[in-house]
């Protein structure tokens, strides 16, 4: 029985506070307690919508490394181009010894023998000349390692 007079003690008790705590409605504009400068209002709920960029996830970085990648490539190079060539051949002399008959013989009275000289002079052999000369191209295969990408870092 104590226990149900408790009970209904502590239930009376908290009846009345709840009772006491409510006051009576102030007239509208005054002031819900005397000495303080502000009403109390009954002001509608005010609902609105906001759309919002939330981050869900931070962003992150990922290195990748990718090695250089190289090829064998073959390729003709041209070692040298063809080319004329223009040599200059000097003249060449030589040394002559003829006999050249400078008067005949006449017919006379008086016979005179013919007489000869011996005359010394250098006589053109052969002339000078330019001899074109055509040389072909020479060509080398030459393989050699082209680095086809570099090594490369991808950051994302």
């Amino acid at each position: 029985m104590k226990q149900v007079n408790l009970i209904l003690s502590c239930l009376f008790l908290l009846g009345s506070i709840s009772i006491f705590a409510q006051t009576g409605a102030p007239a509208a504009g005054m002031p819900s307690e005397p000495g303080k400068c502000y009403a109390r209002c009954l002001i509608q709920d005010q609902y609105e919508t906001v759309t919002e960029q939330i981050l869900v996830k931070d962003a992150t970085t990922r290195v990748e490394i990718v090695p250089g990648s190289t090829e064998t490539l073959s390729e003709q190079v041209l070692a040298s181009e063809g080319s004329s060539t223009l040599s200059v051949v000097p003249a060449t002399f030589e040394t002559v010894t003829e006999q050249v008959l400078k008067s005949d013989g006449a017919s006379s009275v008086n016979i005179t023998p013919a007489t000869f000289e011996t005359v010394t002079e250098q006589v053109l052999a052969s002339d000078g000349s330019n001899e074109l000369r055509v040389i072909p191209a020479t060509f080398e295969t030459v393989s050699e390692q082209i680095l086809k990408s570099d090594g490369s870092s991808s950051v994302n």
